[in-house]
């Protein structure tokens, strides 16, 4: 950037009563807020602009000036040589499939609202249980028509060599039983 260029704008800025913040700033020299796109760089840029207002008339003014002037060149729209079209406003289909084809696309305020919007938007989980249980069930509650199998007791088992366990158990019995006792049968 041209050194009288720099100086002249410094001081122009500081002869000039500042806006409030940057965006006041960037509509003051003729700018739009949508030509800065990178949100991160916008939050730093805003910080650096308080401490500019702050300094206004000291030392280090210049210096902040210098940098948000260097800013707001950068992003400014660059004039071509070609007879301009007249300007047609994107809608916003156009203006999202822009600036989500950037490389390092994050999202924007917006962006992060409506998000943040659809996350309330969505059902909690005991309406989501409500109405499954309430919907139609497929296959789940109908009664078998056929019988159920007999019970097969254990002494019903015959045994052969195919069944027959390896090894030969006691006949099963219970050691104590509350309100039993294993005396023999008193008149």
């Amino acid at each position: 950037m041209n050194s009288k260029f720099l100086t002249r704008q410094i001081s122009a800025i500081e002869s000039m009563r500042l806006p409030r913040n940057l965006c006041g700033y960037i509509f003051a020299i003729g700018m739009d807020r949508q030509y800065f796109t990178d949100y991160s760089e916008w939050q730093q840029y805003c910080v650096l602009y308080k401490a500019m207002v702050a300094l206004q008339g000291q030392v280090g003014f210049a210096i902040l000036a210098a940098r948000i002037i260097a800013f707001t060149e950068k992003t400014r729209p660059k004039s071509s040589l070609a007879t301009p079209k007249p300007a047609q406003r994107l809608t916003k289909k156009e203006r999202r499939r822009l600036g989500q084809e950037g490389p390092d696309h994050s999202p924007s305020k917006a962006e992060r609202h409506l998000a943040k919007e659809l996350r309330r938007a969505k059902p909690t989980p005991s309406k989501t249980i409500e109405d499954w249980n309430a919907s139609p069930k497929i296959g789940l509650g109908i009664k078998s028509t056929m019988p159920p199998p007999p019970k097969t007791r254990r002494d019903q088992v015959k045994l052969d060599a195919h069944t027959s366990p390896p090894h030969q158990n006691d006949p099963s019995h219970i050691l104590y039983v509350a309100g039993w006792t294993m005396a023999e049968d008193e008149n």
